[in-house]
């Protein structure tokens, strides 16, 4: 971000002076100062397509108006890429366009497929490689801050925080 980012005046994250574990009767039970910075994947991916092809969202209203110039970049959506192989020093992508329905090629020098993770190029990529369980299971949410009591916000201010359980934390 440092060296890429053309919208450095504005924050894309939240910097958080300490980290504290919160005890089941959600007090302070361990605090120590790590600074760091919390942010979240839409706030991230927002600014990473405003950087790269100067996609305006409500995140990024006023997107770079000069992007960098050491190359053309394309963020293709609707394609489904059904194979990628090296041809003449570039990589060859083969894909289906899903809206016009009709099948494709182009070639490019990098190519970035983030389908998710029961994904297809993983698969033709990756063949032998095996899911296994973590042991847990991630769930997110958000609450608006005018729903959260004032000593709730007091007591995440600033913090990463994270409370203890029996058979883990939970990360708030």
């Amino acid at each position: 971000m440092k060296r890429f980012d053309l919208l450095k005046e504005q924050p894309y994250a939240v910097k958080c002076s300490a980290v504290q574990i919160l005890n089941e009767n959600l007090e302070a039970a361990h605090s120590f100062n790590r600074p760091m910075q919390m942010s979240s994947w839409n706030v991230l991916y927002y600014r990473f397509r405003a950087n790269f092809d100067g996609l305006q969202s409500t995140h990024e209203p006023k997107p770079p108006v000069e992007l960098d110039q050491s190359g053309r970049a394309a963020y293709e959506q609707g394609k489904r890429v059904i194979n990628v192989r090296e041809s003449e020093n570039k990589l060859e992508i083969e894909y289906d366009d899903m809206v016009a329905n009709v099948p494709g090629r182009t070639k490019a020098d990098v190519v970035i497929v983030a389908d998710g993770p029961n994904s297809y190029m993983r698969g033709l990529l990756q063949p032998d490689l095996q899911y296994q369980y973590a042991g847990y299971v991630a769930w997110r949410g958000t609450v608006p801050e005018e729903n959260v009591t004032r000593q709730t916000r007091t007591l995440l201010e600033n913090k990463t925080t994270l409370l203890s359980t029996a058979n883990g934390y939970i990360a708030l």
